[in-house]
């Protein structure tokens, strides 16, 4: 019967009473493995061809659990604050522990996120691959754990280095060349830093690094102005020259500096500097060309008054006459110089200047606004003063006619000084007078 037995076995009879095995022969020997640890028992049967049964025989064997391992790291290069460092742990355990295993990463030894009392433990990052960055610089200790379902552990640390990163200055100038009292504007937008330094950042100003403002014996460390972020520098100068300005830029524990030149000039002087100061946006030669034209009319209107009197009230704005003197555009009654004649029918009384009429006998007599003539003396006896008779031949009449209300005869007399009248009254003026009588 021996080459026939039938040998059966229960390799985990407590836990497992289902998991069965088998052989057939004089003897019989099997391998198998625990999938946890702790105590387990075997049973084992043996059955000949005939159904004869040796009994159940029990076992008892202890598993062991085997502890997860981790690799250790080595050393690492120093990493910038707010940059991301990205670390990846490698683990091993038994088959039956790696599906259950808890990998986790704590980077903050100052926290005990999970409150258990260990500050060492928590799971701030779960997986094998770690990607965190840090603020502050200095040293931080970071601790790689895995634990299995039997709790135990395995971890590395590692120390990561975080340095504080200079920040980079930039500073941009809206002029480089000012005048003295005008406004000097420097922007700071471009400069940049690590995320966590940049609402710290300190802007300090050197005004001129020629010059030692504070006596330290170092022109180019004075702190004249101190600005914020996005805060524009503004300034004005009261005295011309060039002026080499500083800017610092300083986080916690670095700076950085940029400088910019700028030219202030002497502010202008007298009309060219009201015009600067007052027409921005207009060239200075249209501007200047319109002064120019504004003088000559300024003395054109200055010759005319000279010439015609000048109007007094509200004569530029009326529908008289701008000037005074009256010129003779319209011709003398003929009787004023041909003799003792009767006016026209219908006519009005000439009316006939005072200074003109002789003292004593026959003297006007005023009444209201018009002087009438007591006794009319013949003309041709006391001729009018200043009235000559012409000894030339009369000037040509005009091609557009004699004037209005002029007669030939008329003409033979008056033409000459109506003539020399006319050409003293400039052309642009002449136009708009109204040389009605």
């Amino acid at each position: 019967d021996m080459d026939s037995l039938s040998w059966g076995w229960q390799p985990d009879l407590d836990i497992d009473p289902n998991w069965y095995l088998e052989t057939v022969g004089p003897s019989s020997e099997i391998q198998v493995t625990w999938q946890e640890s702790g105590g387990h028992i075997i049973a084992m049967e043996v059955i000949d061809d005939d159904g004869e049964s040796s009994g159940v025989v029990n076992g008892w064997v202890e598993v062991k659990n085997v502890a997860p391992t981790v690799e250790q790291f080595s050393t690492l290069l120093p990493v910038g604050e707010d940059r991301v460092l990205e670390l990846t742990g490698e683990y091993s355990d038994t088959s039956s522990d790696l599906d259950s295993l808890r990998v986790c990463w704590d980077v903050d030894f100052m926290v005990d996120s999970d409150e258990n009392g260990d500050f060492q433990d928590d799971c701030d990052y779960v997986g094998a691959n770690l990607a965190h960055s840090w603020s502050v610089n200095g040293e931080h200790m970071v601790r790689f754990h895995v634990t299995d379902d039997d709790g135990e552990q395995a971890d590395a640390f590692v120390n990561v280095t975080v340095v504080n990163l200079r920040p980079k200055a930039q500073a941009e100038a809206e002029s480089l060349t000012v005048k003295v009292g005008e406004e000097v504007v420097i922007w700071t937008n471009g400069t940049s830093d690590s995320a966590s330094d940049m609402a710290n950042l300190r802007f300090e100003w050197d005004l001129d690094t020629s010059f030692d403002w504070d006596d330290d014996g170092d022109p180019a460390n004075d702190i004249e102005l101190v600005t914020e972020l996005n805060q524009p520098f503004r300034h004005t100068f009261l005295s011309a020259g060039t002026k080499h300005i500083r800017l610092r830029v300083s986080d916690e524990s670095t700076t950085a500096t940029v400088d910019l030149i700028i030219t202030v000039e002497p502010e202008e002087k007298l009309l060219l500097g009201w015009v600067n100061k007052n027409t921005a946006g207009v060239s200075n030669y249209v501007i200047i060309l319109g002064l120019v034209l504004a003088l000559l009319l300024a003395v054109l209107a200055f010759t005319t008054m000279r010439r015609g009197g000048r109007p007094q009230g509200d004569a530029w704005l009326g529908g008289r006459a701008m000037f005074d003197d009256a010129l003779p555009t319209a011709a003398p009654p003929t009787y004023a110089f041909d003799g003792p004649q009767p006016p026209p029918e219908g006519a009005q009384p000439a009316l006939l200047d005072n200074s003109l009429q002789p003292i004593g006998e026959g003297a006007p007599t005023e009444v209201g606004e018009v002087t009438t003539p007591q006794a009319a003396q013949p003309l041709a006896e006391a001729p009018m003063d200043g009235v000559e008779e012409p000894t030339g031949p009369p000037p040509p009449i005009p091609a557009e006619g004699l004037p209005p209300g002029w007669t030939e005869e008329q003409w033979e007399w008056y033409g000459h000084s109506w003539l020399e009248e006319q050409s003293q009254v400039p052309p642009s003026l002449a136009e708009g007078l109204d040389f009605d009588l």
